[in-house]
Order: structure tokens, then C-alpha cells, then sequence
């Protein structure tokens, strides 16, 4: 069974909506220090790396640990975010449905 008007436009009311959501997060992964900073959007987009001198002068292994920490925490934030806003967006769909008369 297809969509009427009303429940296509919610759709895309919702899908609208979502992707602004997630355009607009900014997840931050950082070592411990904060030397090294990641920067990701709720697309799971990478976005900004930041790299103090600091960070520079401590070596290139550390660096790369650094780097995989910071860049982990970022993903996980952006991927946490993007499924919150999924979640949340099915839950005001189911809301706006039942308003419209729907199941």
C-alpha cells in the first residue's frame, strides 16, 4: 500500500529535517592532552584535524596514537548522534501519524 499526500510530505518533512540535523553535529574526538583534535559531522563526515606543535614534537608514534584515539572518539560521537536522530525522527513520525489518524 503506497503513501497519500500527507504522509509523503511528512517523509520528506522528516528526511529534511534529519539531514540538517546531522549536517549541523559536530562530534570532537581529542587524545588526552587535547594536542590532537578530530572533528566530525553527524554524517560521520570528517570535517577538522587539528594538530598542536606539541603534539608534533612528542613524536611520530605517539602522534599516530593520538591521532587513532582522538579519530575513534569522533566517529563514535558522530555515530551515536546519527542513530539518536534516526530514533528521534521515527518516534515524530509515529507521533505526527497517529495525529493524522494514521496506525
Amino acid at each position: 500500500m503506497g503513501m497519500n499526500l500527507q504522509e509523503y510530505q511528512l517523509a520528506m518533512r522528516m528526511r529534511n529535517e534529519l539531514g540538517e540535523t546531522l549536517t549541523n553535529f559536530r562530534a570532537v574526538g581529542s587524545n588526552t592532552g587535547s594536542s590532537v583534535k578530530v572533528t566530525y559531522d553527524g554524517n560521520v563526515k570528517p570535517l577538522s584535524v587539528e594538530v598542536t606543535d606539541d603534539a608534533i614534537a612528542s613524536g611520530k608514534d605517539q602522534l599516530e596514537k593520538d591521532l587513532v584515539k582522538a579519530w575513534g572518539e569522533a566517529i563514535e560521537g558522530a555515530q551515536k548522534a546519527a542513530q539518536g536522530a534516526m530514533q528521534k525522527m521515527q518516534m515524530d513520525i509515529a507521533t505526527e501519524m497517529k495525529s493524522m489518524g494514521g496506525k
